[in-house]
Order: structure tokens, then C-alpha cells, then sequence
């Protein structure tokens, strides 16, 4: 049989990828409205999907900002807010996810584009599963945000060294 270490790690790895699916479904449904709404015109569903995430991550991050600008930078708040947002975006006008909509798009790219597509995805993901090492990301990336959810608001001082969060 399998070893018990490396079940549980296809389990973790299998409930990360469901986690993520989730999450650019979310997405992808949060930013279909603002890109509408500023105009852009999707030629398939690939298209509309990734414009999606990227209006939908663009919008939360503001969202996000605003939140911490207003001293509201709480974690509830910070969990209700894509929450509001997709509630907001009306999914049940599509009730069929936008990724599968996608994904069953790109499978007529034929193998090729697949291929590459998924050896660019397969070489971030050990990159992925180890912690940041440099210190703009463990200061500004991970620490700054870590001072604003302790004081529930933005800051005006400086982030301290990344020794604080390493």
C-alpha cells in the first residue's frame, strides 16, 4: 500500500487544489461584472475567465486597502468581503462555473498548448510549496499585513525587519 506520509500528503495537495479551484471560480465571477462594466468584450470563455480573476483580485485588493484605510482591517471583515462581493456579481445568472466553461475551451488548443501550459504551472508549484525566504516578502508581503490585522488598521510607520517574521 501507500505509506501513511505520502496519503496524507496527496490529501493535502488534492484539498490545496480544490482550495484554488475555488477560489478562481470566486474570483473569476467577482470580476466578470467590473470588467463588463469597463468595457471589455471576452472573445470566448477562456477569455472571460481569466479577465475574471483579474478584475476580481484587482477589485478585492481594493477592497482589502479600503478596509484597512478605515480601520476596519479585521478578520471577519476580511472573510465577508469576497463573500459581499460575490453575492454582489449575481452568480446565479450562470449557474455553470466559468472555469469549467474554460477549461472546456482550451481542451480545443489540442495537446501542445495544453502541455506547455501545464509544464509552466508544474514548474511554479515547488516554488509554491516552500516558505518565502527574501526579505521583501516576509517584511512587506507577509509582515506589514500582519501589523495591520493586530492594530485593525493601516499603519503609518515603517514594517520592521523581516527577522520579526521569519
Amino acid at each position: 500500500g501507500i505509506p501513511e506520509h505520502r496519503a496524507e500528503a496527496g490529501h493535502i495537495l488534492a484539498g490545496v487544489g480544490a482550495a484554488t479551484l475555488l477560489a478562481g471560480e470566486v474570483l473569476a465571477r467577482i470580476g466578470a461584472p467590473v470588467a463588463a462594466f469597463l468595457g471589455a468584450r471576452p472573445v470566448g470563455a477562456l477569455d472571460r475567465a481569466g479577465l475574471g480573476v483579474l478584475a476580481g483580485l484587482t477589485l478585492l485588493g481594493f477592497v482589502f486597502l479600503g478596509l484597512a484605510l478605515a480601520s476596519l482591517f479585521h478578520p471577519l471583515l476580511l472573510a465577508a468581503a469576497p463573500l459581499a462581493l460575490l453575492a454582489a456579481s449575481r452568480p446565479w445568472r450562470t449557474p455553470r462555473p466559468l472555469l469549467l466553461d474554460a477549461a472546456r475551451e482550451a481542451r480545443g488548443f489540442g495537446w501542445p498548448a495544453l502541455a506547455c501550459c501545464a509544464a509552466g504551472l508544474l514548474s511554479l508549484t515547488p516554488r509554491m510549496l516552500v516558505p518565502e525566504a527574501d526579505d521583501d516578502c516576509r517584511v512587506y508581503h507577509l509582515g506589514v499585513p500582519w501589523q495591520y490585522l493586530q492594530a485593525g488598521k493601516a499603519l503609518s510607520r515603517r514594517a520592521t525587519s523581516g527577522r520579526v517574521y521569519s
